[in-house]
């Protein structure tokens, strides 16, 4: 294999490293039972319920706010046993939380942990997973405050009020070399490429990949929670971003994964093409020497 082909690679392990999570969800889903599929297909229909809730709010969660929900012998997720929270988070009486920004929820830890590591990424905004009269369905809370000041003494007591030493997100040094001319076009040395190629998954870490349907139809894969600090996020990619195609070839079919490979390792240039807040939109990201 030239040289001159590995970085292009690279690139192509990005999509596939996204193309292959949100392919996989689609696999699993069309072999579940039907009721499964409609559940799923209602989900990826409809946009995130949104709601302004103050982190103060959020955090109370933490206080033994919830205890867990089984379903066949599993935990499944928490409930909110807090009727007053409950209403405020925008919640009903008999909803599950799953999952809030890609993480699985099944005991209180996790929410303590979830929302420690949000504060550190002075995350503005959280996607909760939940299961409501059996749905799946999909809530935004935007917060309203900051999340590591709503967790100090003054606002929480007891060992989870304890102040936490503030923490930078941790950036990729490798990032800053990846240059934006526009909103829409993108270039990556070579040389960055090639120390890329060593870990592809880093590519399609911090973000939750799933797959987007319209009308009961695939028409692509949705991105959620691409955080700041992300190789897709400095590649121009954002949350709630659809994306329809790599080069022309769809996203929608497992069966032409294999073309999207073998399309993108041989281009110097990636056209991806996606749906941003309603609008069509086209990315492109160009190897430079």
């Amino acid at each position: 294999m030239s040289e001159g082909r590995l970085p292009v690679i690279a690139i192509s392990l990005a999509i596939v490293a996204v193309v292959l999570a949100g392919i996989a969800t689609i696999v699993v889903a069309t072999r579940g039972a039907p009721a499964a599929e409609s559940r799923a297909v209602a989900q990826q229909s409809a946009p995130p319920d949104v709601r302004r809730v103050a982190a103060s709010d959020v955090v109370a969660l933490e206080r033994d706010a919830v205890e867990p929900v089984s379903a066949r012998g599993a935990v499944v997720g928490v409930k909110v046993i807090d009727d007053q929270l409950r209403a405020v988070l925008g919640l009903g009486p008999t909803d599950v939380i799953t999952a809030i920004s890609g993480r699985p929820i099944r005991r209180q830890f996790d929410i303590y942990d979830v929302l420690v590591g949000a504060g550190m990424m002075n995350t503005t905004a959280l996607f909760v997973e939940v299961l409501r009269e059996d749905t799946p369905v999909l809530v935004r809370w935007d917060l309203d405050g900051d999340l590591r000041q709503a967790r100090r003494p003054s606002s929480v007591g007891g060992l989870l009020g304890r102040r936490l030493p503030s923490v930078a997100p941790v950036r990729d040094p490798l990032l800053d070399t990846i240059t934006q001319i526009d909103d829409h076009h993108f270039s990556v040395p070579r040389a960055t490429l090639e120390q890329l190629a060593a870990d592809p998954t880093r590519f399609a870490q911090n973000a939750r990949v799933m797959p987007s349907t319209k009308l009961g139809a695939a028409n692509g894969i949705r991105l959620y929670v691409v955080r700041q600090t992300s190789v897709l996020y400095a590649l121009g990619l954002r949350s709630i971003d659809t994306l329809h195609s790599v080069n022309g070839i769809a996203l929608t079919d497992p069966a032409r994964l294999r073309e999207v490979y073998e399309q993108v390792k041989s281009a110097a240039t990636l056209r991806i093409e996606l749906t941003r807040r309603g609008a069509v939109e086209v990315i492109e990201i160009t190897q430079t020497p």
